[in-house]
């Protein structure tokens, strides 16, 4: 089930989840819809302090990538926002946010 979907096509930092909202229990597909590579960050951060979970992911044209959040012993992201950064002045990129 798709939670959240949306369309990036500037350099900018978007937040998909604030800290403590929510839980951790989804996957992240970040997929490249643009003619160029696009650079990518993703940050979890607890309202203070950003941690890089990605830092400068180079994406080329036409590829995807699914972070999913899930493990063993609990939730990565549970307790922690979670932001994407898009690094490219011209990028057109789709942020997906869902569970299976």
């Amino acid at each position: 089930m798709i939670l959240e979907q949306r369309n990036i096509s500037a350099q900018t930092i978007t937040t998909l989840t604030s800290p403590g909202v929510g839980g951790g229990d989804f996957k992240l597909r970040i997929s490249n819809n643009h003619t160029s590579d696009c650079l990518v960050s993703v940050w979890l951060y607890d309202g203070t302090t950003d941690f890089y979970f990605i830092k400068n992911l180079v994406m080329p044209t036409a590829t995807a990538v699914t972070l999913d959040t899930r493990h063993s012993v609990g939730e990565l992201t549970e307790g922690f926002g979670l932001k994407v950064q898009t690094h490219s002045a011209t990028t057109n990129i789709t942020l997906m946010k869902y569970n299976d």
